[in-house]
């Protein structure tokens, strides 16, 4: 393998030629984009894009990656990342104009990831693999026999922590592999000494090797005793942190949404949940009551909707079961309030966020995650039964308190009249079947007043009514008849395969 072709008075002067385009197809990199993909370039594609969400670092890291296939050999590359946005890389990747591209995602048991690493032709073999699963032994080992030339690492804050399984995993990674990106908009999510173990991946010569050599240069630790004896050490702060800065910055490019001027005014963005493998059965054991109903002429466009909320509480977490003849509501999955964790996990705790979910048990579910993560004052919600007065209350807090983070609201009651430009992202926890809400919730960050491109974020479960809502709303087309040609959809399924 080749390393890229770059001199000390190319770099001295701008390194990379800005005339060389990377193979990217149907879509041009915007100008910050370029800015980063050429600094990756010169530094001999190693290099950390702390971009924030919806700056399009995934596109820009692919545009590294085909462009050193081409001219330097890389013929391997194993991507790592959360499992909900691995159709964000294979939608990508379908962008990167290579002959014999092949992006793979890596799942099952240990022996068939290690099988799929093993047996593979593509001219450039992409490997998407999760976080938690990349580290342990067998696949780690499969992994390094297939002997990547290049590692990605998105959401990179997931190795913040510096004496993890799977963190010290990446560092072992990081060592042997020639050519590494660290993509995350959150180096720093809680503190400074977050950088080590991220850049321990990165390039060890940034920070050294040491954990302990690094915290001693950069925090200020004292001992205090304890009463039956010894002594703990107290954080107290940082120190040299200009010095910290400048290294974090001398192989990272920085960008927030703020200033990338050349944004688009408004981004989509989808993150997959998966179901546990308990609540999927839940899930299909309600769309088989379904099926039957409407074999039996019980569901019709006209009442489908009714009909179908049950799955669409089930993809939120909650089911309706029968108990001692009477029904109460039970928590059957947590698989979108981990994937919210992620995306807050992702953003940050500084940025301003709205949160928009359909149903009351959702918003208590998410009320409670937010507490553990933000200050009672950071948070105001707006329910149904929350008081007009409170509400306005709630919403000046918002737009004015710069302490104030999160606006958790329930879509029907928050999605008219009130404007909430103090923050630029929204989460769609879930929504409901009325393109009128949905349309009007998007446009209480995206209107007069907010001088930012706006990000929106969508939680939705693979396979599920999640799916056939947002398109049907998203195309303004007709939910009930859009959900009614899913559950039929089911049934032709079932007697395919039947």
């Amino acid at each position: 393998m080749q390393d890229p072709k770059i001199t000390k008075a190319e770099r001295d002067g701008g390194g990379w030629d800005d005339e060389i385009e990377p193979p990217i197809k149907d879509v041009k990199l915007r100008k910050h984009q370029r800015k980063a993909f050429r600094l990756a370039m010169e530094n001999g594609g190693t290099y950390g894009f702390l971009h924030e969400m919806g700056c399009g670092k995934t596109l820009t890291a692919i545009s590294v990656m085909g462009t050193l296939h081409q001219q330097c050999g890389v013929n391997k590359v194993l991507v790592v990342c959360p499992m909900a946005v691995y159709s964000a890389w294979v939608n990508d990747m379908e962008r990167l104009d290579v002959p014999g591209v092949d992006p793979k995602i890596i799942k099952g048991t240990a022996a068939n990831k290690a099988k799929q690493l093993k047996y593979w032709r593509g001219k450039l073999q992409v490997a998407i693999i999760n976080y938690e699963s990349f580290w342990r032994k067998d696949v780690a080992e499969a992994i390094a026999k297939w002997n990547p030339d290049m590692v990605i690492l998105d959401e990179a804050h997931k190795i913040k922590a510096w004496n993890t399984s799977q963190s010290k995993g990446a560092h072992k990674l990081g060592d042997i592999t020639p050519h590494k990106l660290l993509l995350t908009g959150t180096p720093i999510a809680n503190s400074p000494l977050d950088a080590w173990s991220q850049y321990r991946f990165l390039d060890k010569t940034v920070y050294g090797t040491s954990w302990y050599a690094f915290k001693n240069t950069y925090a200020v630790i004292e001992k205090k005793p304890l009463r039956g004896g010894g002594s703990y050490p107290k954080l107290l702060g940082y120190r040299n942190m200009e010095s910290f800065k400048e290294k974090l910055h001398s192989i990272a490019h920085k960008v927030s949404k703020e200033e990338c001027l050349d944004l688009p005014e408004a981004i989509d963005i989808y993150r997959d949940v998966e179901l546990e493998r308990e609540a999927r059965d839940v899930y299909d054991g309600v769309a088989r009551e379904m099926i039957a109903e409407i074999e039996d002429g019980v569901i019709t466009a006209s009442n489908v909707l009714v009909k179908s909320l049950k799955l669409s509480r089930i993809t939120g977490g909650y089911c309706d079961v029968e108990k001692e003849g009477a029904t109460e509501l039970k928590q059957v999955s947590k698989a979108k309030i981990n994937a919210l964790v992620e995306v807050l996990d992702e953003l940050g705790p500084d940025k301003k966020i709205c949160i928009f979910a359909r149903f009351t048990a959702e918003i208590n579910a998410i009320h409670e995650l937010l507490l553990k993560r933000y200050a009672a004052e950071q948070i105001v919600t707006m329910t149904g039964s929350t008081p007009a007065d409170e509400r306005l209350g709630n919403i000046d807090k918002f737009q004015t308190d710069g302490g104030c983070k999160v606006f958790l609201a329930n879509i029907q009651c928050a999605g008219l009249g009130i404007t909430l430009t103090a923050s630029d992202t929204m989460i769609f926890y879930s929504f409901g079947y009325s393109m009128t809400d949905y349309e009007q919730a998007k446009a209480r960050i995206h209107r007069i007043g907010q001088k930012n491109a706006c990000t929106y974020i969508h939680l939705i479960v693979t396979n599920s009514i999640d799916n056939t809502v947002r398109e049907a709303v998203e195309r303004k087309k007709n939910v009930a008849e859009e959900i009614l040609k899913y559950v039929k959809g089911g049934i032709e399924n079932d007697k395919q395969t039947a």
